[in-house]
C-alpha cells in the first residue's frame, strides 16, 4: 500500500514537471525576440517657473542620440521593449533685462527605457503605438551665458550638481510605416537641480535657486524601431 502511494506521488511529480516543461517550452516558442537600433531628432522644452520670469524657447538637438532596443512580443499584436540610449536635452531662457541675457542648458543622457506597444511589427510596413517609462541619468552638463547674443561664458561638466542626477519621465509615440516614429516624452522632477551651491571668495552663491520648477517635456521624431537584427 505505501509502495502504491509512493509510486502514485512520484508519478504526480513528473507529470507535474512533464507540464511545466511542456509549458516554458511553448511560452518560449511564442515569444518573439529580436533587437533594433535607430536615431532621432528632438525638440525639449522647459516648464520652467523662473522668478525672473524669462521667455522659454524650445531647443532642437540632432546630436547625439543613438538607441538600441530589445523586443518581446508576446503575441501577434503586443509585446514589450527595454533598452538603453544616448539622448542630448535641455532649454533655453532668454532675460528681458539690461544685457539681454539668454542661458542655454543642455546634458547628455544615459537613458534606460521599459515600454509596451500595441499594433503591427516586424520590419516591413509596422504601424503600432507604444508607451511606457524611462529613467535617465545626465552625465555631460553644459551651460552657456550670451549678452546680446554674443557668448561671454560656458561651463561645463561631468556628472554634475547643477542638474538632477536621476531623471524619471514618461513617453507614448507612434511607429508609422515608413518605419518613422514619433514620441512625446515629460520629465517628472526638475530639470536643474535648485539646491546647488557653490562657495567663491567666502561668499556662497545659488544660481539656481530663483527655479521653482523646470521640467523638460521632449517631442522627438526619428527611427527607433528600425534596423531588426533578430
Amino acid at each position: 500500500m505505501l509502495a502504491s502511494t509512493s509510486k502514485n506521488n512520484t508519478m504526480k511529480k513528473l507529470i507535474f514537471v512533464a507540464v511545466v516543461l511542456l509549458f516554458a517550452t511553448n511560452t518560449k516558442a511564442q515569444i518573439k525576440t529580436y533587437s533594433t537600433s535607430g536615431f532621432d531628432f528632438i525638440l525639449s522644452y522647459a516648464l520652467l517657473d523662473d522668478t525672473l520670469n524669462p521667455n522659454v524657447i524650445p531647443r532642437f538637438s540632432c546630436f547625439l542620440h543613438i538607441n538600441q532596443n530589445f523586443h518581446f512580443d508576446v503575441a501577434k499584436h503586443f509585446g514589450l521593449f527595454t533598452g538603453y540610449g544616448v539622448r542630448n536635452i535641455g532649454f533655453i531662457a532668454k532675460y528681458n533685462d539690461a544685457l539681454n541675457t539668454t542661458k542655454k542648458y543642455r546634458t547628455y543622457n544615459f537613458s534606460v527605457p521599459f515600454g509596451f506597444k500595441i499594433g503591427t511589427f516586424g520590419d516591413k510596413d509596422p504601424f503600432f503605438f507604444f508607451a511606457g517609462a524611462a529613467l535617465d541619468i545626465p552625465f555631460h552638463f553644459k551651460e552657456k551665458t550670451f549678452w546680446d547674443n554674443k557668448k561671454v561664458s560656458k561651463n561645463t561638466e561631468w556628472l554634475s550638481d547643477r542638474v538632477n542626477l536621476l531623471q524619471p519621465s514618461a513617453f507614448i509615440g507612434f511607429t508609422f510605416p515608413n518605419k518613422s516614429s514619433l514620441k512625446i516624452q515629460y520629465f517628472f522632477l526638475d530639470y536643474i537641480n535648485r539646491n546647488y551651491s557653490y562657495t567663491e571668495s567666502g561668499t556662497t552663491y545659488q544660481p539656481y535657486g530663483r527655479f521653482n520648477a523646470s521640467n523638460i517635456i521632449a517631442i522627438s521624431y526619428g527611427r527607433y524601431f528600425t534596423g531588426i537584427k533578430k
